[in-house]
C-alpha cells in the first residue's frame, strides 16, 4: 500500500518501495528512498559502466537502493503489457521529444542554471569546462525560452498522454467486465 504525506501541499509518495516521488524535490522525479538523487541522474552510467560505477560518481546512491533494488524496480516497470506498455512508451516518447528539443537548441552537454546567482554561476563555469560539460545556460524559471516548455505544455504531447490514459481505463473495465461474467 502506497505511503501518502503531504507538506505544504506537495505529494510524497512511496508507490514502490524504496523509490519515492516528492512534488517538492528534483522536480517530482523518481528519487532513490527518501534522497534527492533522481534515477535519470545515474542510471546512463549504471546501464553503461555498472552499478559500482554509479554509485562511485553518486556516493549517496549505495545507501538508499542496491543494484537488484533498481534492477527489480526497472524490471516491474517494463513488465507491462498491452495499453499499460503503450502508457509507458508514449510518455519515454514525449520525454524523449523534449530532450532532443532542448539538446538541438543548446546541445548534449549543456547544464542550465535555474535562476539564482549570476555569480555562482560564472565560479562553476571552469569546473564545467574542465569536466567537458557545458554551455552554461541561465534560465528564468519563470520565463522558460521554447527548447526547455516541459512537454506537458505542447497540446499534442497532453493529447497523446490523456488518449494513452483512456485505452488504460479502457482496459481495467474490459478486465473488470471479464470477473463479472
Amino acid at each position: 500500500m502506497p505511503k501518502d504525506s503531504f507538506d505544504k501541499e506537495e505529494k510524497v509518495t512511496e508507490d514502490y518501495p524504496g523509490f519515492v516521488v516528492h512534488d517538492g524535490r528534483v522536480t517530482g522525479s523518481i528519487t532513490v528512498g527518501h534522497s534527492r538523487l533522481p534515477l535519470w541522474c545515474f542510471i546512463n552510467i549504471m546501464i553503461d559502466a555498472g552499478y559500482f560505477a554509479a554509485a562511485e560518481d553518486y556516493p549517496t546512491l549505495s545507501t538508499h537502493a542496491t543494484a537488484a533494488e533498481i534492477s527489480s524496480f526497472l524490471y516491474d516497470l517494463l513488465e507491462h503489457r498491452r495499453e499499460f506498455a503503450r502508457l509507458l512508451c508514449v510518455l519515454a516518447d514525449v520525454e524523449r521529444q523534449e530532450r532532443e528539443a532542448r539538446e538541438r537548441e543548446y546541445g548534449p552537454k549543456a547544464v542550465y542554471s535555474w535562476g539564482g546567482n549570476p555569480q555562482a554561476v560564472e565560479k562553476l563555469r571552469p569546473a564545467l569546462q574542465q569536466a567537458g560539460l557545458g554551455p552554461m545556460i541561465s534560465i528564468d524559471p519563470g520565463n522558460l525560452p521554447p527548447a526547455l516548455q516541459p512537454w506537458y505544455k505542447d497540446p499534442e504531447s497532453r493529447e497523446r498522454i490523456r488518449a494513452a490514459l483512456r485505452h488504460c481505463l479502457d482496459e481495467l473495465d474490459r478486465f473488470e467486465a471479464e470477473d463479472q461474467d
